[in-house]
């Protein structure tokens, strides 16, 4: 457990990970109310539009982390 917790604290992947939830939650919620989709009875094509927007809306949290020109999760350039 403490390797892991190492790389908690030596990395800010828990704070991009936060922010992929964040924005796939928000997007995903956007999504289903402008479609129409009620939330709490989602079908399978619902679904899949859902969480489809959802993950292209997290890229943009992955793009961000894994620029290295980027500073805002840690990784900078060598």
């Amino acid at each position: 457990m403490s390797k892991f917790k190492d790389v908690l604290d030596s990395t800010k992947i828990d704070e991009a990970v936060i922010d992929f939830v964040r924005t796939f939650l928000s997007v995903s919620i956007a999504v289903a109310l402008g479609l129409g989709i009620p939330i709490l009875s989602i079908d399978g094509d619902g679904y899949k539009a859902v969480v489809s927007a959802g993950l292209a809306s997290g890229l943009q949290v992955i793009m961000t982390y894994l620029d290295p020109s980027n500073d805002r999760y840690g990784l900078t350039k060598k």
